[in-house]
């Protein structure tokens, strides 16, 4: 069976891609993959002063080995925070937002994603899910100010990744002729983007997720 990419991923690179200017300097890649990563994007190591990953999973070869929570990293270093995919896996996401805060230069940036309506996913554990009220008042109370947040595809995309993920959860229970026709049928919904684009109005209600840019008062 084909991989398909999910509407949620494809709209997360899109976004990174968009903001690669705002990951200049030293950057700290918080619950980033050195090895395996995930997606398309290709984060611009070469051209950062220091890109520093930090992982709990040794597999993933991080840089510093940590818990996101405590960063064995030094106050005021960088200029740019990253954590894509990360707060909904970890117990205490305000301990984690003060100390990216911690380590961030003063008028530091923080890029940020977390899923809204996606299925259960533990990397080990998957704790919550965020609104934008939320997001905005977590971000606050860790010296934050949010500039940026966008919501990651409306009805079509939810729909398109959840029918994805019935296709995978099932894919050893269903016959040849059922595997094709989920085929189909998820192939079908995600070569309508161009309809998820359309009903943009409506993403802030319905929306696989957001990505975040905030500042360090």
């Amino acid at each position: 069976m084909l991989h398909l990419i999910t509407f949620r991923r494809k709209y997360l690179d899109r976004w990174l891609e968009n903001r690669i200017g705002l990951m200049c300097g030293n950057v700290l890649d918080l619950a980033g993959k050195k090895a395996n990563p995930r997606g398309t994007f290709k984060p611009p190591v070469k051209d950062s002063h220091l890109w520093v990953y930090a992982n709990i999973d040794a597999a993933t070869n991080p840089d510093v080995r940590c818990d996101a929570g405590n960063v064995p990293l030094l106050d005021d270093s960088f200029n740019c925070v990253l954590m894509t995919e990360l707060l909904e896996h970890v117990p205490d996401p305000e301990k984690v937002l003060l100390e990216a805060n911690r380590v961030l230069k003063p008028e530091g940036t923080c890029l940020l994603s977390v899923p809204f309506l996606i299925g259960v996913h533990p990397d080990p554990n998957d704790y919550q899910r965020f609104t934008e009220d939320k997001l905005e008042r977590l971000l606050f109370d860790a010296g934050f100010r949010m500039i940026e947040c966008e919501p990651m595809g409306g009805w079509w995309a939810v729909i398109s990744d959840m029918v994805r993920l019935l296709l995978h959860n099932h894919r050893d229970k269903l016959g040849p002729i059922s595997r094709s026709m989920f085929y189909l049928v998820v192939r079908g919904t995600q070569a309508l983007q161009s309809l998820d684009e359309l009903s943009r109005p409506t993403w802030p209600i319905v929306t696989t997720g957001w990505a975040v840019v905030a500042k360090k008062v």
